[in-house]
């Protein structure tokens, strides 16, 4: 084929593979969140990489998010490096992580960024992560990233917030005027499990403001 007629063929191609992937994307499902209130934030966490599913064509939206699975999340969605404390002190963090899980990297990389609060050595990696924990977890993940904090006018006001502490205040008042996370009629329910699919809409939030961000 001609060097002239060889181009347009190419840039067919390629717009046909673009086009593809696209398509691919938006058809995304899993069997259990077609007509889930959090479907199109499933769809888009799990086309983007940030979050998968569970096997057999299963999100689990209503299961308990672990910490295991919200390490894993943010260090994706905010491209957290280990601060090139990895390889020291913190390779062998935590009692609990076995060095080839597949979680491994992410909560050695969340542990030289100060991300988790933890007990002594224990990461507790299958245990299911709070709204308050993965509250705090996300504003850190600001600071780690060297990512501009959204703008507070306030500290957020919850009825049920008031003895979260200082760091458990912060996390609840960025998420809250940043949209990233929301109360239920002026409780913020810190102690609540978060959800797979409370946590798809977690990180999608995430990633607009994130997007927003000069």
């Amino acid at each position: 084929m001609r060097p002239r007629l060889l181009l347009p063929v190419l840039l067919s191609m390629m717009l046909f593979v673009l086009a593809g992937g696209a398509a691919w994307a938006d058809s995304v499902s899993f069997n259990d969140t077609q007509s889930h209130w959090a479907s199109q934030e499933i769809k888009l966490v799990y086309a983007r990489g940030i979050m998968l599913g569970v096997g057999n064509g299963l999100f689990a939206p209503e299961q308990p998010l672990t910490r295991a699975q919200l390490v894993v999340s943010l260090v994706k969605e905010f491209g957290l490096s280990p601060a090139g404390a990895a390889g020291s002190q913190f390779t062998a963090a935590y009692d609990d992580v076995p060095k080839t899980a597949w979680y491994a990297d992410a909560a050695v990389i969340c542990a030289a960024n100060h991300i988790f609060s933890v007990d002594g050595r224990s990461f507790n990696p299958q245990a299911p992560v709070t709204r308050l924990e993965t509250a705090v977890a996300v504003a850190r993940c600001f600071t780690a990233s060297k990512l501009q904090a959204p703008a507070m006018s306030a500290q957020a006001s919850y009825a049920d917030t008031k003895n979260v502490g200082p760091d458990g205040q912060a996390g609840i008042s960025l998420v809250t005027y940043s949209g990233i996370m929301r109360g239920y009629g002026g409780y913020f329910r810190p102690g609540d499990r978060l959800t797979r699919a409370e946590a798809a809409c977690v990180l999608s939030r995430a990633n607009e403001v994130i997007r927003l961000k000069p």
